[in-house]
């Protein structure tokens, strides 16, 4: 099971006028960043679909996702949230963590910026004539 640990991250709408900063944990077993959905409806932040998930039990739901800004020690990306249950631990995933530049040092339980893979080989094996 993927360790744990808390991390303050600002959540805003993306426009960046209504902004919160939540203690959220990161959870490198998440796909995308989970806040209750009381905290987004108050920053503004709507949902745009619908998702399946597979939630920790094994059972499956559908959960709404919307467009948010996270914030991060000074780095900022446009990311995709999850509607959580009101009252419900946020939790950091992975698309937010990819987007910021971020990974997760599981030995010493914080976050260290990694290089984005920048690939233009496969971008030109990938070319349709």
């Amino acid at each position: 099971m993927p360790k744990t640990f808390p991390q303050s991250i600002e959540i805003s709408d993306i426009d960046g006028r209504s902004r919160e900063t939540i203690d959220a944990l990161v959870n490198a077993g998440a796909f995308f960043t989970a806040i209750p959905a009381d905290t987004l409806a108050r920053l503004g932040i709507t949902p745009f679909d619908k998702r399946a998930f597979i939630l920790p039990d094994g059972s499956r739901a559908e959960r709404k996702i919307g467009y948010a800004l996270a914030k991060i020690n000074g780095r900022e990306v446009r990311t995709i949230v999850t509607f959580g249950d009101e009252g419900a631990q946020p939790l950091l995933g992975k698309y937010t963590l990819e987007g910021l530049g971020l990974e997760v040092d599981e030995p010493n339980a914080r976050l260290v910026k990694t290089p984005y893979l920048f690939a233009p080989s496969l971008i030109a094996a990938e070319r349709c004539d």
